[in-house]
């Protein structure tokens, strides 16, 4: 498990790790394809 994978890295053999995060900036992805307003908003309901 991750958790015991990290306990055993870090220099925490006295706590359990709650939460992991990665701070910083992934490669750059295409966006979304969006749907056309028109398709979404239901007017007259």
């Amino acid at each position: 498990a991750i958790r015991a994978e990290l306990r055993e890295t870090l220099p925490i053999s006295h706590a359990y790790p709650q939460i992991l995060l990665r701070i910083g900036y992934a490669a750059e992805q295409p966006y979304s394809l969006r749907r056309p307003v028109d398709e979404v908003i239901v007017s007259g309901a």
